[in-house]
């Protein structure tokens, strides 16, 4: 069945705003009111203490430092550094092999296991590292450094403290 279409017109949105624009508002007296005082309570007064006296320093005795003992001297050993460490397919770049005068076993390098290896360039620039074992049975070392050395450090001297 068909829908009835009202004949009847519902008001449209700007008609009821018309509506309300139209009719006057009543107005409303304004009173003039004076802030209410508020009754504060005055507050107590703090007593402060008087600061205790402050107890007399005692001079301690001082004891004689000790002299620090001399650390063992330990020569210091040259050694050249032979080649990175490599494996079939990599290189480690900061790991070296370094070989020692007059070390001919893997007894002999045990001894250096531990010591710190300074390699110093041409501008006295230091990099450190580390002796951490023996590489093979002839007597190398293998060392690893803070920062890879260069490659033009093949062949160079190498101190190991």
């Amino acid at each position: 069945m068909p829908k009835k279409i009202s004949k009847e017109k519902k008001p449209t949105r700007v008609k009821k705003i018309e509506k309300i624009k139209a009719e006057p508002k009543p107005k409303t007296p304004k009173i003039k009111t004076k802030p209410k005082k508020v009754e504060t309570k005055p507050k107590p007064k703090v007593v402060k203490a008087k600061p205790k006296a402050k107890p007399k320093k005692v001079e301690k005795k001082l004891r004689p430092k000790k002299k620090p003992r001399p650390l063992p001297e330990t020569p210091k050993i040259l050694g050249i550094v032979a080649n990175y460490r490599l494996g079939m397919a990599s290189q480690h770049c900061k790991e070296f092999l370094i070989r020692i005068q007059n070390v001919e076993s893997e007894g002999e390098a045990c001894k250096y296991i531990g010591r710190k290896a300074i390699w110093r360039s041409e501008g006295n620039k230091r990099i450190a590292g580390k002796v951490l074992g023996v590489h093979g049975k002839r007597g190398v070392l293998k060392a690893r450094f803070r920062k890879g050395l260069p490659g033009q450090a093949i062949g160079t001297n190498v101190e190991i403290i």
